[in-house]
């Protein structure tokens, strides 16, 4: 039966009303997104994700996105210091089942070879027309990578309509550190791969939801998955020592 003669709501009754299940509306937007808790789903190579069809068109769906770190530099100088990779940025946005095509395009970073400078790849969930993008850290050398990187919402035209839950969480990774310098750490983003040279290392950035920076030593240590940026090794006589940037990921949550 309809509800007539009502001229204003306030807000507390309208919560209420809708805890109740009262006037249809649609479930709200995901509050308490616990990114420590296990994913729905964890996509670690690229392809296509479908839509469930288990699931209407106002229920929610969270990405958290993770770019590839960076590589740590390698070498056999002991004049230099060989410095650890960034870790891959972050982004993540929640969006309406019923905003989202029957299909996305998933690309996953990777991590950057070892001594090579090699950035890590960008993440990229995308439509035909649109994207979100997280981006890989940045490679190292002799020379650290001083800044963390960040994820970036790009490439979403103001012609097409955001089925996003506010703007996205963008986070910036570890930066790579240098000598003895603290390797950068991370919320979201991988934590940053460490330094060092022939006798004195130090121990990879930690990000707390996704991969930790892999450790500097003689071989550096590879980032851990997702993100992590690789760790600055030294060999006397030289080598391909330093550590991999860890691959990135997408993690999706239903609900």
């Amino acid at each position: 039966r309809a509800l007539t003669n009502i001229a204003s709501v306030d807000a507390t009754t309208v919560a209420a009303l809708g805890a109740a299940g009262v006037g249809g509306g649609a479930p709200a937007a995901p509050e308490n997104f616990d990114p420590a808790s296990t994913a729905d789903e964890t996509i670690t190579s690229s392809g296509t994700w479908t839509k469930p069809s288990s699931y209407d068109d106002d229920s929610w769906v969270t990405f958290y996105l993770v770019g590839g770190g960076g590589a740590g530099g390698g070498g056999d100088n002991q004049t230099y210091w060989r410095a650890g990779g960034s870790g891959g940025g972050a982004t993540v946005f929640a969006a309406r089942m019923g905003g989202l095509p029957a299909t996305l395009t998933i690309t996953v970073g990777a991590g950057g070879a070892g001594s090579t400078a090699g950035n890590g790849g960008q993440t990229i969930v995308a439509t035909a027309s649109a994207s979100i993008t997280a981006n890989g850290g940045s490679g190292s050398n002799t020379q650290p990578s001083r800044n963390g990187r960040v994820g970036f919402l790009i490439n979403w035209p103001a012609s097409i309509p955001s089925p996003f839950a506010g703007a996205p969480v963008i986070d910036t990774s570890g930066a790579g550190n240098y000598g003895q310098d603290v390797a950068g750490t991370s919320n979201y983003g991988g934590g940053a791969g460490a330094g060092g040279n022939l006798t004195a290392n130090s121990t990879g950035g930690a990000s707390l939801y996704a991969g930790n920076g892999g450790n500097a030593g003689n071989s550096g240590g590879s980032g851990q998955v997702p993100g992590g940026g690789g760790g600055g090794g030294y060999t006397a006589g030289g080598g391909a020592n330093g550590g991999n940037g860890g691959a990135g990921s997408v993690r999706i949550y239903y609900g």
